[in-house]
């Protein structure tokens, strides 16, 4: 069995939108299973226009919400 997850961010305004799922693969076929755990929040945008430091403070948020 194999974990996958996707995250999905986009700024919106003065706010930073996040989803993020988790779901479990079989090693023995393709098939996407169930998904796991998701979540979804919101932080406040800083206006960042480095976009390294824009995805640093979301992956930030996101292993701070986990």
């Amino acid at each position: 069995m194999r974990y996958e997850m996707r995250i999905v961010a986009y700024d919106v305004l003065d706010q930073v939108v996040v989803t993020t799922s988790l779901w479990a693969d079989s090693q023995l076929d393709d098939v996407r299973h169930d998904v796991l755990l998701t979540r979804h929040f919101s932080l406040a945008g800083v206006g960042r226009e480095d976009a390294g430091e824009w995805l640093t403070d979301v992956l930030t948020a996101v292993i701070e919400t986990l």
